[in-house]
């Protein structure tokens, strides 16, 4: 099949990881991917990661005239959107294109201002998708009852890290909960507790952070995940992380707030520990308390721990899993828009 995936993105996170693995593992079961970005912001991790797996992709203008004109001269014969401007502007174009369209929903949170307002169209018009897809059943419940949940995955096939750094990897926002990941570190300043990510938050959480803390910006993961020992997750809002799923690949365990679907995926105490405290202080006290007990972990527990991880990821999140049903939502897609062509 030709496969279009569409986004807008101007940094990096697991919308633009998620992209990512998906064009290498379609790829790699025959189907011809490109990956469209509506806008071109400059240099991009996910252009890099494409550039160097010789995976086709192709920047637009930003401008809505534009993707509607591209889209409808490609006509792929299925267009997968990512987000809400790709899936506002994506299933638009394949309505008057004809050809078949799938939107991917990532995020739990409605977000604040005009992204509230975005995201608000962006549910109100997922029916006129042919295929509508939800990482987790908490978002699923926000969409049309014929949404399909599908598991975000990630590249299984991943060795064992033997890093000791506590860590918080994702995007610096409200939702995401980092400054619960400051509070907790100001009570352990025995240890150094590193954050990967970038966002709207970054300037406060460095003032307010202890000496302990260290910021590392947005990486590319792929180089830090082995010095990783443990990934602190402490959401306020969450579909399936992705960065959860590619810690756990490479053993390393998380421990996260049961929200979103993180629930399903951790088994409390077997391959990652669950958050279930409800203020601010609890939390923070219960990410301290589990950071301590992770420390102190015997090698041999701390090895079970890690391969049950890597086992979970296996089983139910990783390409070989979950590939088959996108190729379906694709097919189911293309049918019906070939249908109203």
């Amino acid at each position: 099949m030709r496969i279009d995936l569409l986004l807008d993105s101007r940094q990096f996170g697991g919308i633009e990881a998620h992209v990512g693995e998906l064009a290498k593992a379609l790829t790699a079961a025959g189907h011809k991917v490109t990956v469209i970005f509506i806008c071109d912001y400059g240099p991009h991790p996910l252009k890099t990661t494409l550039a160097q797996q010789n995976l086709p992709f192709i920047c637009l203008n930003g401008n809505a005239a534009s993707v509607i004109k591209t889209l409808g001269a490609r006509r792929p014969d299925a267009l997968h959107t990512h987000g809400y401007k790709a899936g506002i502007l994506g299933r638009l174009a394949a309505q008057l294109g004809g050809f078949g369209c799938c939107s991917s929903y990532h995020a739990g949170e409605p977000g604040r201002g005009r992204v509230a307002l975005y995201n608000w169209v962006d549910r109100m018009t997922a029916s006129t998708a042919n295929q509508i897809i939800a990482v987790s059943q908490k978002i699923a419940a926000q969409l049309p009852p014929q949404t399909r949940v599908v598991n975000n995955f990630v590249d299984a096939q991943q060795t064992i890290s033997q890093g000791l750094r506590i860590a918080y990897v994702g995007r610096l926002s409200e939702e995401k909960g980092p400054d619960r990941f400051i509070a907790a570190a100001k009570q352990l300043t025995t240890q150094q507790w590193h954050v990967y990510g970038e966002g709207p938050l970054r300037n406060t959480l460095e003032v307010s952070a202890s000496h302990n803390v260290i910021f590392h910006g947005s990486q590319a993961m792929h180089d830090h995940w082995q010095h990783i020992g443990l990934v602190v997750m402490p959401s306020r809002f969450e579909g399936l992380p992705l960065a959860a799923l590619e810690a756990m690949a490479r053993g390393i365990p998380v421990l996260a707030s049961a929200v979103g679907d993180l629930p399903r995926l951790i088994q409390h105490n077997s391959n990652g520990w669950l958050i279930h405290a409800n203020t601010e202080a609890a939390i923070a006290n219960t990410i301290a308390c589990n950071v301590r007990q992770w420390c102190a972990l015997t090698q041999q527990r701390r090895n079970h721990i890690q391969q049950q991880a890597k086992n979970t990821v296996q089983a139910h999140y990783s390409a070989d899993a979950v590939i088959p049903q996108f190729i379906h939502c694709y097919q189911q897609a293309a049918t019906q828009g070939a249908r109203y062509a």
